[in-house]
């Protein structure tokens, strides 16, 4: 694809502050990264090279006999490049991810910066974001815009990726952009992400952001944990053990708000069946186009999904799940 300068200079903006929602394009690409350390410190990482290198990009004359300047590009990127010298730990590390992963060799800086050519076209993806995934554990989700197109060249993008402290870095995924309008951008203009410290199986739910650090401690493992964004608000979805005994609550999922505070104890319709009782509870919540989805179960009416409605607490948009 062609990247005309005035598209450089917006992705450039991109990857220092968090784009307006109304920009997104009709679809986006993501890529789920697992990384080792502060996912700050690895945002940092990450953005700091592409601010540089689309600086480049839109400045430099790319025709000329000699190479690229490349003193604006972050130390550790250029020693970790092939020829570059003696590389940080955590990039050394990335390197050898990466060409185990991919059987290939490491970049060398000129030939990687030289994909950023505005009228090359190889470089098949525009930078769009780098966001929290809502399920937590640490994951990022890695946000281009491929022009909708499902293959693409970006093996320059996964050799960053996995430099800049990546431990995992899977296939791009197309979707909406409403997925991730509803995701908290994580090193965008300074802003520090919430981020969730949870795998299934564990008892304690904490989170960390800009209101501070929270744990919840439950005497059962929580079933589901997702964060997201809405309506310019940050908030946790806790969905607890469900009993399936009868007569038992069915309220076992709550709603937090970024500083622990509960917002909503969220209960099943009481129109979902004709006999309420026989509605056991929330089961789990997935992220769909952004924001959670509800799956309840029942006795022996099947399951059930719905929406979250944040004015009122209820449970709205149901209908049956598969």
């Amino acid at each position: 694809m062609l990247h005309p300068i005035e598209d450089l200079e917006a992705e450039r903006s991109r990857a220092s502050l968090r784009p307006e929602s109304a920009a997104a394009p009709p679809v986006l690409a993501h890529v789920e990264l697992a990384v080792d350390g502060d996912p700050a410190r690895y945002a940092s990482r990450l953005r700091g090279v592409l601010d540089a290198v689309l600086h480049i990009a839109a400045t430099e004359d790319f025709d000329a006999d000699d190479d690229l300047p490349a003193g604006t590009v972050p130390g550790w990127f250029s020693a970790v490049c092939r020829g570059g010298g003696s590389p940080e730990p955590f990039a050394a590390e990335g390197r050898d991810r990466y060409t185990e992963w991919t059987g290939g060799a490491p970049w060398a800086l000129q030939n990687w910066l030289s994909r950023f050519d505005p009228d090359l076209e190889v470089r098949g993806w525009a930078w769009w974001d780098l966001t929290a995934a809502p399920t937590g554990n640490g994951v990022l989700r890695l946000w281009v815009d491929t022009w909708g197109e499902p293959s693409f060249a970006w093996e320059d993008l996964r050799w960053l990726a996995f430099v800049a402290g990546a431990r995992t870095v899977a296939n791009p995924v197309l979707v909406k952009p409403e997925a991730w309008a509803g995701e908290l951008s994580v090193g965008a203009g300074g802003e520090t992400a919430l981020m969730v410290d949870w795998t299934p199986g564990d008892a304690t739910v904490r989170w960390s952001g800009p209101a501070g650090d929270v744990e919840k401690a439950y005497e059962v493992p929580p079933q589901s944990v997702m964060a997201w964004r809405e309506r310019g608000e940050t908030l946790v979805l806790v969905v607890e053990e469900c009993d399936s005994a009868p007569f038992t609550p069915s309220d076992n999922a709550v709603v937090y708000e970024a500083d622990g505070s509960e917002r909503f104890r969220l209960h099943p319709p009481h129109d979902l069946l004709r006999t309420p009782s026989d509605v056991h509870g929330f089961y789990f919540a997935m992220p769909q186009d952004g924001r959670p989805l509800l799956i309840m179960v029942t006795r022996n009416a099947g399951d059930f999904q719905g929406r979250i409605d944040l004015e009122t607490g209820e449970i709205t948009d149901t209908n049956t799940w598969r």
